[in-house]
């Protein structure tokens, strides 16, 4: 088996935008979290339970909620744009699993300072990495190794991190609301303060901002955006549905 192994060179870009944090594991929260209040007193939902719209207090179950309705999903599509000052990165992740739990189609592609492609289509892989190209039968092997490198949550569990992260939502205030995008700000003094977070390193940071982006009050986009001195650092989510089909480059022939 001609195991595909293309390295993941963006990466790194990734993980210095959301992975910025200790390399010690997740530690769970402590009481010293700053509590997010429901009701009058919180100036980011005056009304409680009656403010429409994404608040602080129903942001983390929202996104925990968009996150598991696309990990148990069969069939997905999901775009990552990373940004490091003047260099990018933009990874296409498209795929329908089938009945046999193999990948009935894929299509991944990372574009950027490096190239790497891994299609799926008829039962065979094609691969394709700066210009170097093969392909292979697909079985359960392979398809595990397809899953690990190049799947959903191997694309989003980086830049994902803080869904899950209570302290993350303590510090945030909501600062606007237009045409169903929404702007929050993380609070990097109180974040700091945390010794129960690992997302974001807040230490020389400018500015932490979430940006979510509704379409019929369902979330369409995620996008972090760090401000450091005169450099912008940012990862973008795009979800795009359930129903997008996979596309194949014309040159498959000439894979071998």
């Amino acid at each position: 088996m001609k195991k595909v192994l293309f390295i993941l060179l963006g990466f790194v870009l990734m993980f210095t935008l959301v992975g910025c944090g200790t390399d010690e594991p997740d530690k769970p929260d402590t009481p010293d979290t700053p509590d997010t209040p429901d009701g009058p007193d919180n100036p980011d939902n005056p009304g409680g339970d009656t403010e429409k719209g994404l608040t602080v207090n129903n942001l983390k179950d929202a996104l925990l909620a968009l996150e598991k309705e696309y990990q148990d999903s069969k069939k997905a599509s999901v775009k990552v744009n990373l940004v490091n000052g003047t260099e990018s990165m933009e990874v296409v992740l498209t795929y329908e699993i089938g009945s046999d739990n193999l990948f009935s189609a894929l299509q991944y592609e990372l574009k950027g300072e490096k190239e790497v492609a891994v299609y799926i289509k008829d039962g065979i892989v094609y691969s394709s990495a700066n210009g170097s190209k093969s392909k292979e039968t697909i079985d359960a092997t392979i398809n595990d190794t397809l899953t690990n490198d190049y799947g959903l949550n191997a694309l989003l569990s980086p830049v994902t991190r803080f869904y899950n992260e209570a302290g993350f939502y303590a510090c945030l205030t909501k600062e606007s609301e237009e045409n169903g995008v929404y702007v929050f700000a993380l609070n990097l003094g109180d974040y700091a303060s945390l010794n129960s977070t690992t997302a974001f390193n807040p230490a020389g940071k400018d500015s932490i901002k979430l940006i979510v982006t509704t379409v019929n009050e369902k979330i369409t986009e995620v996008k972090v955006e760090v401000k450091e001195g005169d450099k912008t650092l940012s990862t973008d989510i795009k979800y795009l549905g359930f129903n997008t089909a996979s596309v194949y480059p014309e040159d498959l022939d000439s894979y071998k």
